[in-house]
């Protein structure tokens, strides 16, 4: 895939900032697409297409406008292309897109869970599951859960915490995955410590709460996409023993 004005941040920040384009900006940025996993890059893409959209409807399509993203966001991460350091610029690229999505209140499937936690029902690893593959969801009622077919999976590379229940289930998640609280409530896993959070331990379901919240560095993560109705879904560090992430619909953030 490559960057045009409707689906690159990147792009539109360093050919319409005003500034004169560097060729071997240029150069960079192509061999950072080129070197990286093609789920990265099509998870950015994804994500940056809905972002531009927006800033142009909202911002408008200028050099202002652009100035502004390539100053706050964008310099940074051609520093650290600049420096060798294609990692530090994925990070910080990744960090940026959840920073404007959060400036803009763009509704995303965000977070996701590591890509060596376990799917529940296939069993497989996330970073082995394919569309067609089976998990169980939350239903909107908070008590039962169904189990569903996959129909998407996206990738990236996020911030990980370890999230760890009262009786020892264990998920690696980006930082950001939403989780379902009771009451129709939801938090990000960052926040999760002390929240009672939903569990599948060996076909049981119940509420129990979170009592270790642990970074994890940067890592790999996959965002498993099943019905609007039902996207909260469960993995877990082990097999059979999975907290339920993503949020449910029309639920407040606590």
């Amino acid at each position: 895939m490559l960057s045009n004005t409707n689906n690159c941040i990147v792009f539109n920040s360093i050919a319409y900032s005003g500034g004169t384009i560097d060729p071997a900006d240029v150069t960079l940025l192509t061999n950072l697409r080129s070197d990286n996993n093609s789920d990265l890059v099509t998870n950015y893409y994804q994500r940056a297409e809905l972002l531009v959209s927006k800033i142009k409807d909202i911002k408008g399509h200028t050099v202002q406008t652009w100035s502004f993203y390539k100053t706050l966001y964008i310099e940074d991460v051609l520093s650290s292309l600049r420096s060798n350091e294609p990692d530090v610029a994925i990070s910080k690229l990744q960090n940026a897109v959840t920073s404007i999505e959060n400036e803009l209140n763009v509704e995303l499937w965000i977070g996701g869970v590591s890509a060596d936690a376990y799917v529940s029902v296939c069993q497989k690893q996330a970073k082995d599951v394919v569309t067609g593959d089976s998990c169980l969801v939350l239903e909107n009622n908070l008590n039962d859960n169904t189990q569903v077919s996959i129909t998407g999976i996206t990738a990236s590379r996020q911030s990980l915490v370890t999230l760890v229940s009262v009786s020892g289930v264990r998920l690696t998640c980006s930082h950001v995955t939403p989780l379902a609280l009771e009451f129709g409530a939801y938090c990000h896993a960052r926040d999760a410590l002390n929240k009672n959070i939903p569990i599948m331990d060996n076909g049981e379901f119940r509420w129990e709460q979170c009592v270790e919240v642990s970074n994890n560095g940067l890592g790999f993560i996959y965002n498993l996409q099943t019905t609007p109705n039902s996207p909260c879904y469960a993995a877990g560090d082990l097999t059979n023993r999975y907290i339920f992430t993503q949020r449910l619909t029309s639920i407040n953030e606590v």
